[in-house]
């Protein structure tokens, strides 16, 4: 199963402690196991940065890009000229998600995931053209 990985699966997989309910090492476990194939959207790489307080983005990027290069089975898709014009009118169907989440939904789509991987409930509501696991509810 292809999985595309939210930017909040990934906080949470560093920023949560193990025992946290929402802590997602279980995926990233799972993934590295060859239980799952997953990918993560270079626009989840820059919210990630984006939300760091490290003031150098430089370091704030290594903190994510070390330990996803130690993950087997998972990669990182470009946001490519198709993603946004897919993105644009997801996000013109939709009218109630952002653009961001739209770039997130038609990476999934344009990559052939499976599904999204998210802890956005609204993501699963808004019926988007691709299966939506929700974490936590959902556990590999």
């Amino acid at each position: 199963m292809l999985l595309l990985l939210d930017t909040n699966v990934l906080i949470y997989w560093l920023e949560r402690p193990a025992d946290s309910e929402l802590s997602t090492l279980p995926l990233f476990a799972a993934i590295h196991a060859g239980r799952y194939r997953a990918l993560v959207s270079e626009v989840s790489i820059g919210e990630f940065v984006a939300g760091r307080p490290e003031r150098d983005s430089s370091r704030a990027a290594g903190i994510l890009l070390q330990p996803l290069a130690e993950i087997s089975n998972l990669g990182v898709v470009p946001v490519s000229l198709h993603v946004w014009i897919q993105a644009g009118s997801l996000r013109a169907k939709s009218g109630v998600l952002g653009l961001i989440d739209c770039v997130l939904v038609a990476t999934a789509l344009l990559a052939g995931a499976d599904a999204l991987v998210t802890a956005d409930r609204r993501l699963a509501a808004a019926r988007i053209g691709v299966k939506v696991l929700t974490w936590p509810d959902w556990r590999p």
